[in-house]
């Protein structure tokens, strides 16, 4: 027999398994990902190190569980690459997942980043840096106090984490 909290107990357990399995993200993932959305189906816009460097971000987002957030200044890069890792969850993690949202203060990073969903981009406003070298631009991103901040955040997730960071000038960089 049921007492009465356990009553209340399952009424809120179903609520809540309700409420987090219609939420909807904005810019969620679409139910079914298309093949044309994503590297997989564009091989010849990926030189051999970029064809490496997705391998990487495979192998990462999968030891991860799923749970990956790529930060970038070129919001369709992101969302390609998300729909190439989305192939790689199961349903419910598509369900809990996003595209890319674009930010205009790269400082409020951590505002827009949301430690419950497993795949999310965020794209920032391209750096003013004073360079054409990939590695100042990789460094310029990684010594951001707000992809530190984010970084603190990530500890807090419900699970371990991939970051990807993605510069349009630069090589992406996978931690």
């Amino acid at each position: 027999s049921m007492s009465m909290s356990d009553t209340t107990t399952n009424e809120y357990l179903l609520r809540r398994r309700y409420s987090v399995s219609s939420y909807s993200a904005p810019r969620g993932l679409p139910a079914s990902i298309s093949l044309f959305d994503t590297w997989f189906a564009h091989p010849h816009s990926l030189d051999t190190g970029d064809k490496q460097r997705l391998s990487t971000m495979i192998s990462s987002h999968l030891q991860t569980l799923g749970r990956t957030v790529i930060v970038g200044d070129n919001e369709a890069d992101i969302d390609r690459y998300i729909s190439t890792l989305a192939m790689f969850c199961t349903q419910q993690q598509k369900c809990l997942s996003r595209l890319a949202v674009k930010i205009e203060d790269a400082s409020q990073l951590c505002a827009h980043y949301i430690p419950e969903l497993y795949l999310q981009g965020i794209a920032i406003p391209t750096p003013s840096i004073n360079t054409e070298s990939d590695a100042a631009i990789a460094k310029y991103f990684q010594s951001s106090s707000a992809i530190q901040q984010l970084h603190e955040s990530l500890y807090l997730a419900p699970g371990p984490c991939t970051l990807i960071l993605i510069a349009s000038k630069a090589h992406p960089a996978c931690w």
